[in-house]
């Protein structure tokens, strides 16, 4: 457990643990989580660095907290009022990892500018050798 080095105690319980993860089993956010323990976000990001064992319940949540909302999204495909829209906004926004539609290409161009310049005059000689050709 971590030492309070001066300042007001800790409002921290190990059983906020518990308290965290059945909340996100409901699809609760960090910050509704935040909200529902009477603390900041930052308190709670605060507790994620300093309390190993509620880094690792909020890591759980985070999981079932999308399980929670991908289940709400199977169930609601049966419904005509569902809106599937809204609720992949908020999965894409939500669960950006496993919802993202954008993929990251990293290219690597290794010309100089002198390289750059050396082609440039190539395909110049290029150019007026075929514009002399067909005349």
């Amino acid at each position: 457990m971590a030492k309070n080095l001066g300042g007001r105690p800790s409002k921290y319980k190990p059983e906020f643990c518990i308290r965290a993860v059945d909340l996100m089993r409901q699809g609760y956010t960090k910050t509704s989580v935040a909200a529902e323990l009477d603390i900041s976000k930052d308190t709670l990001y605060e507790w994620v660095k300093e309390y190993p064992e509620f880094s690792d319940a909020i890591a759980r949540g985070e999981i079932f907290a999308q399980a929670h909302l991908e289940k709400l999204g199977l169930m609601g495909m049966n419904d005509p009022k569902f809106n599937a829209r809204v609720w992949e906004f908020w999965m894409k926004n939500r669960c950006r990892d496993d919802w993202n539609n954008t993929q990251d290409h990293n290219v690597k161009v290794t010309l100089t500018d002198a390289d750059v310049i050396e082609r440039a005059n190539q395909r110049v000689k290029e150019l007026q050798q075929k514009k002399g050709e067909g005349k």
